[in-house]
């Protein structure tokens, strides 16, 4: 039998991977399908906390393009609404 992680080692890794704000669930799809272990969701729980208090871990980069998206439409939140529903 090959050397598999800890659980909390699987759970840490799905979480950084696809993000800890995911549901339990979710995660626990991720880890089967990668390691072929059942992971319950108490233990994800146990690991990453209560879904409702994780962090989002929104990236730097996406805060930056925040920012200069903000700066070009001059902090104006009226203007940045109209972009976002006009181009996205």
């Amino acid at each position: 039998m090959k050397d598999l992680p800890s659980k909390a080692d699987m759970i840490r890794d799905a979480a950084d991977k696809y993000g800890a704000h995911n549901g339990n669930n979710f995660l626990i799809d991720k880890i089967y399908t990668k390691y072929k272990v059942k992971v319950c969701p108490s233990q994800v729980t146990n690991t990453l906390g209560r879904l409702d208090t994780r962090d989002r871990g929104i990236s730097p980069a996406i805060r930056t393009a925040a920012r200069s998206f903000a700066a070009l439409c001059d902090f104006d939140k009226r203007v940045m609404y109209r972009a976002i529903r006009r181009y996205c």
